[in-house]
């Protein structure tokens, strides 16, 4: 049940990603870098003071609900009323810093449409978290593809108005409100959710999930804050969109996160009640297959940044090469931590992921005001202070994840996985020679790159598909 939750779930990202990318290219292309910079301003400063309603639940849901399902009821209704509360101050809040700041009034229309998808959006994450809890999620998967398209339709038309930067903020109001609606008409219908409004059941929920809720905030707003800072430092949207641009392509390196969390949360919980054994091999087989899919990807997108920045974004956005190639090797780093996190929750550790992450988000806006300007020194105006942001997210990342692997012991990498990890990057430094060599080829070498890392990792044997396909398999299979 959990293998066809887990394929459905990929099977419905792959297709809106496909979209995505699709819309992805277009939009810096049509908008232009200063244009794109004010829409991502705007995207990351809502997102990063709209995760203060987040609550934790949703972690909270997907760690309880797979053995209580009543919990999920109890709190529902609860949560979105307060939800709703604390989204008017902090509406309220960004009203009086765009003031003092004194932003455009397209970054204050935006900001407000952004705000309250982000609003629309929580309520129908936590509806999504529901289903995943009880691995019901064949509808949900359709559902995430429609709202995608319903959401590239928007932008599509929005372009052909006058104001295509506010038309691409409401066609993701329109779309999340659909999506939200249709995902809580699901969980009614297949596991049974209601909107029962007890506020008490859901103070309490919110109470004990406090180390969710600040491992959320901390989470989101880490990933996000250097788009901010680096706003707030440099007033240049310019170089707003470039870091945008490169922020976009690089977030491909991210492709399967979301499977981390809706899947490997009820897998670890699974685990752990068979003993401590089982935990092990779930949590090092998990990083084999993670970091099988994060390291190919994120290679091919820093081997060939410039290629593909200019290919598809054109040749207004190449500063951002430095950029996508910092950001991509990030998100090797990604991979790892969300995986320990989700290992060390369920193992009681709420508190000390919470730490780290809280550490990680008081390190990145350090090193992103201390490396900003460095690198704007050492690469020119053109794209350094970007690639200054870039550098203090890998930086705060790298932090992050040497604390929870650590933490984690010999359970996050095993000496198979240890010896996997070996052999990828060796296959990886030669993948990098070959293409340095093969500089006189031009972008014909990104090609021949691939070919080179698959025949090595192979011939390596840096990943045994078959006994991964075993893990897959049986790993994942509910306890009885």
């Amino acid at each position: 049940m959990a293998l066809r939750s887990g394929v459905r779930l990929g099977g419905s990202l792959l297709l809106t990603w496909a979209i995505a990318i699709g819309i992805r290219i277009l939009l810096p292309r049509q908008l232009g870098p200063a244009a794109f910079g004010w829409m991502n301003f705007a995207d990351a400063f809502t997102a990063t003071a709209f995760v203060l309603i987040a609550f934790g639940i949703d972690t909270q849901i997907r760690k309880e609900v797979p053995v209580h399902p009543e919990m999920a009821t109890a709190l529902f209704g609860g949560v979105v009323v307060l939800r709703a509360g604390l989204s008017l101050l902090v509406l309220a809040a960004m009203a009086l810093i765009l003031q003092v700041t004194r932003q455009p009034g397209v970054v204050w229309r935006l900001v407000f449409l952004f705000g309250l998808a982000q609003f629309v959006m929580s309520i129908g994450l936590t509806a999504s978290a529901v289903l995943h809890a009880r691995s019901v999620v064949g509808g949900l998967s359709m559902v995430n593809v429609a709202s995608k398209l319903l959401w590239a339709s928007g932008v599509l038309i929005g372009m052909a108005t006058p104001y295509p930067l506010e038309a691409v903020a409401v066609a993701l109001l329109v779309a999340e409100t659909a999506k939200a609606a249709a995902t809580y008409a699901l969980a009614r219908r297949d596991v049974g959710l209601r909107f029962h409004v007890d506020i008490p059941a859901a103070w309490r929920s919110v109470v004990i999930g406090v180390p969710f809720y600040l491992n959320t905030i901390a989470f989101t707003a880490y990933g996000r804050i250097d788009m901010t800072v680096l706003s707030f430092s440099i007033r240049d949207e310019q170089q707003l969109g470039w870091y945008g641009a490169a922020a976009s392509l690089a977030g491909l390196s991210l492709l399967v996160t979301p499977l981390v969390g809706w899947v490997l949360m009820p897998l670890f919980v699974r685990a752990s009640a068979r003993g401590p054994e089982a935990m092990r091999e779930a949590v090092a087989r998990s990083m084999e297959v993670v970091v099988s899919i994060a390291v190919p990807t994120s290679l091919i997108l820093i081997l060939g940044a410039d290629v593909w920045i200019r290919l598809i974004f054109g040749m207004a956005y190449a500063p951002a090469a430095h950029q996508l190639r910092v950001l991509a090797a990030m998100y090797v780093l990604t991979y790892v931590a969300t995986v320990s996190a989700c290992a060390l929750n369920v193992t009681g550790k709420e508190w000390f992921v919470t730490r780290i992450s809280l550490t990680g988000l008081l390190v990145n806006p350090f090193l992103c005001v201390l490396l900003v300007g460095v690198a704007k020194n050492h690469f020119g105006a053109w794209g350094g202070a970007g690639t200054g942001a870039a550098l203090a997210m890998l930086g705060a990342e790298a932090v992050v994840v040497v604390a929870l692997t650590a933490s984690l012991g010999g359970v996050a990498f095993d000496r198979r996985s240890r010896r996997m990890l070996l052999r990828t990057f060796a296959a990886v430094a030669v993948v990098v020679v070959v293409h340095l060599l093969a500089r006189p080829l031009g972008p014909a070498r990104i090609a021949l790159d691939a070919v080179a890392y698959v025949v090595l990792v192979l011939a390596l044997r840096a990943v045994d598909w078959r006994e991964l396909r075993d893990f897959t398999r049986s790993a994942l299979r509910p306890a009885r």
